[in-house]
């Protein structure tokens, strides 16, 4: 994550180099340029040089002039091509002229260094915050997870016990466990009869039981609520 800053101190270093760049290539252009001319003009001074020797020789005193005057005005030229030169070497190696730029791009540098500290801070605040709220959410959890297994005991059924007698007088005949059962079926709006419907000795399709091949009794066992063989026809 970057600042307004950051991207303006990115903005400002293009276009430095840039406009410094720029500005290299014509320097150095303008250097080549007058280095051939200070080249030039020397080839010149030595041609005429060499030339002057063979007039004064001969006696030319009128071209021996000429020459001379022409070398002065070649040599003025080139001490002012030398000048120029050194004056753009120097503008290359001289850094003095983007002083200001260059203070620019510190200041919004120094910005820049700011705001990421400011931005490192913020973010390691939140990022302490959030560690702290799930560590309160994990202790949160971890009681939740540990009052689960009581929070599942259906005691509430527990709490109807007392009505039993008036749900259904009958309930005195059942056990405790069957006690338990018919007040979650009476809560859950499920029919309790099943407690209490038994089978009549008429709706018994058990077996009969024949004695001589002359009496013959339907026989229910005590379990459906009978009383046994008859003792007639019990074996004496």
């Amino acid at each position: 994550m970057t600042g307004k800053a950051y991207e303006l101190l990115g903005q400002q270093v293009f276009d430095f180099t840039r406009s410094v760049d720029a500005r290299s290539r014509k320097i150095n252009s303008k250097l080549q340029e007058l280095n051939v001319k200070s080249d030039a003009i020397r080839v010149k001074i030595n041609e005429n040089a060499a030339e002057l020797v063979d007039l004064e020789i001969s006696g030319d005193s009128a071209g021996s002039a000429r020459l001379q005057k022409s070398n002065r005005q070649l040599r003025l030229e080139l001490d002012e091509i030398s000048d120029q030169i050194a004056g753009y070497q120097a503008q290359l190696s001289k850094g003095s002229q983007h002083e200001k730029e260059l203070e620019k791009i510190r200041s919004t540098v120094q910005k820049a260094t700011a705001e990421r500290i400011e931005n490192y801070n913020r973010m390691t605040e939140e990022r302490d915050a959030i560690r702290e709220q799930i560590k309160v959410l994990q202790s949160k959890a971890n009681d939740i997870n540990n009052r689960l297994p009581s929070a599942n005991v259906d005691s509430e059924y527990n709490q109807l016990l007392p009505l039993l007698d008036y749900i259904d007088p009958r309930i005195t005949q059942l056990s405790y466990n069957e006690k338990n059962e018919l007040v979650r079926r009476w809560a859950d709006g499920r029919s309790i009869d099943i407690y209490f419907d038994s089978p009549t000795s008429s709706e018994y399709k058990g077996p009969k039981i024949t004695y001589n091949n002359l009496n013959e009794v339907e026989y229910t066992p005590p379990i459906m609520g009978g009383l046994g063989v008859p003792g007639h026809f019990q074996d004496n």
